[in-house]
């Protein structure tokens, strides 16, 4: 059995907590993009023992990750009963849509789009919402909006590929799907939750070459973030406690 995460970086889950707030983010971000959700709990736990302050988005992806989606959504409720959050709103409105609640998922969404009109992500999920309840108008309506709100955007080749094959229009939404994926290419705008689905999508239509590409991007994403996540946290471990200033005269 390979090394966790934690140990590919040489620290344990209690280490984050001990720098600053921005480490335990960094390092539990890192543990959630690459699906180590046990590894990310723990420094969750761990920090929240150092008085940290909470995650709420990164720590309902780890629950969500291990299989607990509704200790997830409370998670994300609790953090939004104490003030409105943006990043809790999107993540509750994925979490929602991921595990088929799409009623309470398009709820969500109507308070996500009352905030957010200009937030390309959010008419994105919409599209990914309307669609899972049958809403072709709506899915349209809104990837229109996402097209004239961001059309060089990655979540507008997202957008249409995945309405186009919600009508069965395999061959469009393929192009598409080589759309977004020559764009990250350009900017590397793909999230690697992203490059996963377009990879299972691109296995779907038999198209090893773009699997080959998007395996070879997601293990040097790997690489690059494994070094500079590392760095930053031994880094840290390593530079030098700030003086004290010296007493007046």
């Amino acid at each position: 059995m390979g090394a966790s995460l934690l140990e590919q970086l040489e620290t344990s889950a209690a280490a984050p907590a001990e720098h600053s707030a921005g480490m335990v983010q960094r390092v539990v971000d890192f543990l959630v993009r690459w699906e180590a959700y046990a590894d990310a709990l723990e420094c969750l736990e761990a920090a929240a023992r150092a008085g940290q302050p909470p995650l709420p988005a990164l720590h309902a992806a780890a629950l969500n990750g291990l299989g607990y989606p509704a200790a997830a959504v409370e998670v994300l409720e609790r953090s939004l009963a104490q003030g409105p959050s943006l990043p809790a709103t999107v993540a509750l409105v994925e979490l929602l849509h991921a595990s088929g609640a799409v009623d309470r998922a398009g709820q969500e969404l109507d308070e996500l789009l009352a905030r957010a009109q200009g937030l390309s992500r959010a008419w994105y999920l919409a599209v990914l919402v309307h669609l899972a309840r049958g809403d072709f108008p709506a899915a349209q309506s809104a990837l229109d909006r996402l097209v004239a709100l961001a059309p060089e955007s990655r979540y507008a080749s997202l957008g249409a590929l995945a309405l186009h094959r919600a009508q069965g229009d395999v061959v469009t939404a393929a192009a598409y799907g080589a759309q977004a994926l020559n764009r990250s290419a350009r900017d590397e705008g793909l999230s690697v939750a992203e490059l996963v689905q377009l990879r299972a999508f691109f296995q779907a239509t038999d198209d090893p070459i773009r699997v080959r590409i998007i395996n070879e991007r997601l293990i040097a994403r790997f690489n690059r973030d494994l070094v500079a996540t590392r760095a930053a946290l031994h880094g840290a471990e390593e530079a030098p406690a700030p003086q004290a200033a010296a007493p007046e005269a």
